[in-house]
């Protein structure tokens, strides 16, 4: 899956350099056509079983003859009882709380970064949009290799050791791109760009080490820890985004940097503090 994605994001990337040398209004149409395209095929080939039947969760209300709307409260409303109560607190007296928390804040530095890359080099570094993109498709296709690698170092190492290594390259590569903004050298642009494979090759180890770590931490089953781990995930991006761009509005783009390097450096405290695997 995560091969698969990753070939996508090369394409994507490599799309969006080829039509930024041509004309950039085309990159919405083609966006659309790539979307249509990928909704042709899958409506036609992706057949889903049908689901189990499942046992319907105990309404709050009775509904009555005239509430069988979709919109009605009473569909809406279940209970919320001591058993739940009682199952988010076991989560959070937990190490898996303690690498949630971890993720959230490495994500969300990071997230920053992302939402912001192509802007951020030209602004920054003064890379253009054709070169940041080429970079950043090279770094991701190098990275469809590392997948199987970095789970036989799961296994060999442990996840957590895979985890805090991960994180640990990750802000080093930050550092230096930061460090470049605050030190005059030759050749800024060039040692920036070649920083952006650093953050982005220990994607599949962060990957594969959060997966491997949620389905041995998670105190409430696997699925409703991995369903847990990208809820996070998706907040993080959400902060990571707004964030960024009010920092980037108030102090510019270079801002944004500084709050990739502290979310990685929160993130890489509390991933320390996860006792590695025996």
């Amino acid at each position: 899956m995560y091969t698969f994605y990753d070939g996508g994001h090369v394409s994507g990337l490599l799309l969006a350099a080829w039509v930024s040398q041509i004309d950039l209004r085309l990159s919405l149409p083609v966006l659309a056509g790539c979307t249509v395209i990928a909704a042709v095929l899958g409506w036609w080939t992706t057949h889903t079983p049908p689901a189990p039947v499942l046992s319907t969760p105990r309404r709050l209300h009775t509904a009555q003859h005239d509430a069988w709307a979709l919109g009605a409260p009473q569909r809406l409303s279940y209970h919320l009882g001591w058993q739940e109560i009682r199952w988010l607190g076991t989560v959070l007296r937990t190490p898996f709380c303690l690498f949630l928390a971890a993720w959230l804040l490495s994500v969300m530095g990071s997230s920053a970064f992302f939402a912001f890359y192509p802007v951020l080099m030209q602004e920054v570094f003064g890379i253009t949009v054709w070169q940041s993109s080429s970079v950043f498709a090279l770094a991701v296709g190098l990275r469809l290799f590392l997948y199987a690698s970095a789970g036989h170092w799961s296994e060999a190492y442990g996840p957590t050791r895979l985890l805090q290594a991960a994180l640990g390259i990750r802000l080093l590569a930050f550092l230096t791109i930061l460090s470049l903004g605050c030190i005059p050298v030759s050749s800024q642009s060039a040692l920036a760009v070649m920083g952006v494979p650093l953050i982005v090759l220990p994607w599949s180890m962060l990957s594969v080490s959060s997966t491997a770590l949620t389905a041995r931490l998670s105190p409430v089953g696997e699925g409703t820890g991995i369903g847990m781990l990208n809820a996070t995930s998706a907040i993080a991006g959400m902060l990571g985004a707004m964030v960024g761009g009010w920092l980037a509005a108030h102090w510019g783009y270079y801002a944004v940097l500084g709050l990739a390097v502290s979310g990685l450096t929160a993130g890489l405290a509390l991933a320390c503090r996860i006792r590695p695997d025996p």
